[in-house]
């Protein structure tokens, strides 16, 4: 058996830097069982199925928005219920991108 400790910012640990750095929209990344869904702010940016290399596009569209907020550093990861937890290690390395993309990834679930 094999064990993680993660430690992540909390939301309200992001939100100071979040206003100064980008005008308060925050990048969410809504992990369902079908896909992933990109949105910045309140507006949705785009929606990914899990199908075969669903990997690069989500790189390449956080890569986009990154172009667009080059000053941000955080992420909203938010998971539906039952989601494979491989999957949203996956998709938090993919935010990360070694540290070049979001390195601060923050999990909330809750509803804005």
């Amino acid at each position: 058996i094999a064990s993680m400790e993660l430690q992540l910012p909390s939301v309200s640990d992001t939100k100071s830097t979040t206003a100064q750095s980008d005008n308060g929209k925050d990048i969410v990344v809504d992990i369902k069982k079908e896909g992933v869904s990109i949105y910045l702010g309140d507006v949705i940016q785009t929606g990914i199925d899990f199908s075969q290399g669903y990997e690069d596009r989500l790189l390449n569209k956080l890569k986009e928005l990154k172009k667009e907020l080059p000053n941000k550093q955080d992420i909203l990861i938010k998971v539906e219920p039952m989601i494979q937890y491989e999957k949203v290690v996956k998709v938090i390395d993919i935010c990360k991108s070694g540290g070049k993309l979001f390195p601060n990834v923050v999990y909330y679930d809750e509803v804005k």
